[in-house]
């Protein structure tokens, strides 16, 4: 790497604080849909996480029967079982595990799954983009810290790296720095950072610039998608050219895929697939490999983050708010399962 590139790597803007107006003024314009979300989701609260521990705990199916007494009012109807914790049967995070569920498997995923699904607790190892810190960190089950770039003697470093994946094959991880208009790569031998695509610390709308890059994947095919964000465009990057997109920048309005809002959430799906989080509106889109849209609903929330497809037709995703939520729901965009933070200023 080149002093200048290390030097561009370096550059801090002042990206972050505009990020963070962006989100809280997203969030205000979408205040008053948050408190009705609540209200009317806070009397299944109880419900919901009442079946999600029985059935994490048991295994099986209980639906509660919904009852109306004399004069009352019918009680909400309850949430279909089967959050994160639920036994595979039912959709859990286990079933990912599942070798039709995975993306971007290497020769020694499938044992690896196998064993990880048998263990309590944390299953393996768990990488964490510690973005406030400028770094990436990878912790074993134990908690102890196993992994950390870039460290005293690497030369060149991170600047708010949002997100981080490991890249199939085990051997680089992909990293999106949001606020420095860039996506890297880091060999985790050799510790060598490669910028793959924008040009750090500048943003853009053009083939080689970025605005806000979010949730950079790296696919089986050695090309990579990321959220270009702010351009309200999903970008499949191979050789540092974009070979596919979907939205253009400049034009922000929900028409997927051809136009998009501001996009958060890029995820590959299992058949070449992409699942795609829309700001503006709370659309999440599924788009399928030959680029016709899926499906398009509506996600209950003020701000969708990262949506994570899981089997039996649902989408596991984050409500980017304050409090902050968590929640399971199908393609109609019902909620299925839902938690919601009592940590201040959790997001």
């Amino acid at each position: 790497m080149t002093d200048e590139q290390t030097s561009e790597i370096n550059t801090p803007t002042a990206g972050h604080r505009e990020r963070v107006a962006r989100r809280a003024a997203a969030r205000e314009r979408q205040r008053r849909r948050r408190r009705i979300l609540i209200a009317s989701l806070g009397a299944a609260l109880a419900v919901g996480i009442g079946i999600a521990l029985a059935v994490g705990g048991s295994g099986s199916d209980r639906r509660a029967s919904s009852r109306s007494g004399s004069g009352s009012a019918a009680r909400p109807r309850p949430i279909v079982p089967g959050g994160p914790l639920a036994p595979a049967a039912l959709g859990g995070l286990a079933a990912l595990w599942a070798p039709q569920n995975v993306v971007g498997a290497a020769p020694s995923t499938a044992v690896a799954y196998e064993a990880a699904s048998s263990r309590p607790g944390l299953p393996g190892y768990l990488m964490i983009a510690d973005r406030g810190n400028n770094r990436i960190l990878i912790v074993n089950p134990a908690h102890g810290i196993v992994f950390s770039y870039p460290g005293p003697g690497d030369h060149a470093r991170l600047f708010f790296d949002d997100d981080t994946f490991i890249e199939p094959g085990g051997a680089n991880i992909i990293s999106n720095e949001e606020d420095n208009q860039a996506i890297v790569q880091v060999n985790i031998a050799e510790r060598r950072l490669t910028v793959l695509f924008g040009r750090p610390g500048v943003a853009g709308s053009d083939s080689s610039h970025v605005n806000t890059p979010d949730d950079a994947y790296m696919l089986p095919d050695g090309s990579f998608t990321v959220a270009d964000a702010v351009n309200c465009r999903i970008l499949f990057i191979r050789a540092r050219r974009i070979v596919r997109s979907y939205g253009h920048a400049g034009i922000c309005r929900h028409d997927p895929p051809r136009y998009l809002t501001a996009v958060n959430g890029d995820t590959p799906v299992p058949d070449g697939g992409v699942m795609v989080s829309e700001i503006e509106g709370s659309w999440i889109d599924e788009i399928g490999p030959e680029g016709k849209l899926r499906f398009s609903t509506r996600a209950p929330v003020s701000y969708p983050s990262d949506p994570q497809p899981l089997p039996g037709g649902r989408v596991l995703l984050a409500d980017y708010a304050n409090p902050g939520h968590v929640l399971i729901i199908n393609h109609r965009g019902r909620v299925q399962w839902l938690m919601i933070s009592t940590w201040p200023g959790f997001a």
